[in-house]
């Protein structure tokens, strides 16, 4: 088993149309300290953001589910409730508000006015904060969550800001999106019209799509994401794409895939026979770093096998020894250092370097 640091973000929501509710932000989930199986592949799905009215899609890896943000109410012919999702969906006026999966997931939608001259749509949920409500604005959608598993802090699955009607003179402004990728709502001009400001939720982060003013546009809900860190000195892995953080390896899935987890090259020697490698390395080692490049070359053909093979040999060891292949460079540089003819003797206790008192084997 190995452990892994683990994030899965839900697609938003999609706004809601004419005066509607913004879109909740996706689910948010977050498992720092994750179980999987070494050499086992794990399907990873990426769930979509939704369209106008429509709930965002799951995200999944594994046992972990981050559901899709619910969509906005609708004043168009369709429900003015918001939708339950991972972070609910805004009311459209006198709707109801779309409930959030709480436990740190998301959060409910704002709600929706209905008083002569505003008539204005709720902000969607927030992974961080419920929905905003209206008043004479749109409700502003609720802030994502910020979390730093790439590395850097990056807000994830803020909700939509609520779609505006103004019955008269002036100008209702749409709600903002959240932080965390929330759509801005339809802003509205009395006597005019919609001013065609509402944006869709930003793929990657799972925002909710921004609601739509009358005679506006209601916008889609941002995809979502599912990313995963793991220890770059302890295995390797296939799918995604991957980038370094100092000592961690980062996978980002931005679609579909398969993760699998592995520990490299598998040592197919015996004991004796990595004894007998090991004494002759440290031997050549303590007469310096020149002549140990020459033995690289040495060991391989000593053994029969490739000079990357040599290498994979040489990494599995100090898994043997159960340390990580990090510290290697300090042990090689202590050998360096020690007394020719140094050597680890077969009758020796696994991981003590014959020749250097009780210094244990760093590698």
């Amino acid at each position: 088993m190995a452990e892994i640091a683990v994030l899965v973000i839900g697609g938003g929501g999609g706004g809601g149309a004419n005066k509607g509710g913004g879109g909740g932000g996706g689910g948010y989930m977050y498992d720092a300290t994750h179980s999987i199986t070494v050499g086992t592949g794990y399907s990873v799905t990426v769930g979509e953001g939704g369209n106008a009215d429509t709930n965002g899609e799951d995200s999944v890896f594994n046992t972990i589910t981050a559901t899709g943000g619910g969509a906005g109410g609708d004043d168009d012919g369709g429900s003015r409730n918001g939708a339950a999702g991972g972070s609910g969906g805004g009311a459209s006026r006198d709707g109801t508000v779309g409930a959030g999966d709480g436990s740190g997931e998301g959060n409910n939608g704002g709600s929706g006015v209905n008083t002569s001259p505003n008539y204005h749509g709720g902000g969607g949920g927030g992974a961080g904060a419920v929905g905003g409500n209206a008043g004479t604005n749109g409700g502003a959608g609720g802030n994502g969550t910020a979390n730093s598993i790439t590395g850097s802090s990056v807000t994830y699955a803020g909700g939509g800001g609520g779609g505006c009607y103004r019955d008269g003179a002036g100008t209702a402004t749409g709600g903002a999106g959240g932080t965390g990728g929330g759509g801005q709502g339809g802003s509205h001009v009395g006597g005019v019209g919609a001013a065609g400001d509402e944006t869709a939720g930003t793929d990657g982060l799972g925002g909710g799509g921004g609601g739509a003013a009358a005679g506006g546009t209601p916008k889609a809900g941002g995809d979502g994401v599912v990313i995963i860190r793991y220890l770059t000195s302890e295995f390797n892995h296939t799918g995604g794409s991957s980038a370094t953080d100092g000592d961690y390896t980062v996978v980002t899935f931005s679609s579909n895939g398969t993760f699998e987890l592995s520990t490299g090259t598998e040592y197919t020697q015996d004991m004796d026979e990595v004894i007998t490698l090991v004494d002759t390395h440290s031997r050549v080692l303590s007469r310096g770093w020149t002549e140990a490049v020459t033995l690289t070359d040495s060991f391989s053909k000593l053994i029969g096998k490739s000079l990357s093979e040599s290498i994979g040999l040489i990494q599995s060891f100090t898994r043997t020894f159960f340390r990580g292949i990090n510290e290697v460079p300090k042990y090689i540089s202590s050998i360096d250092q020690e007394p020719e003819g140094a050597t680890l003797a077969k009758d020796e206790p696994t991981g003590m370097v014959s020749g250097s008192g009780d210094k244990p084997n760093s590698v």
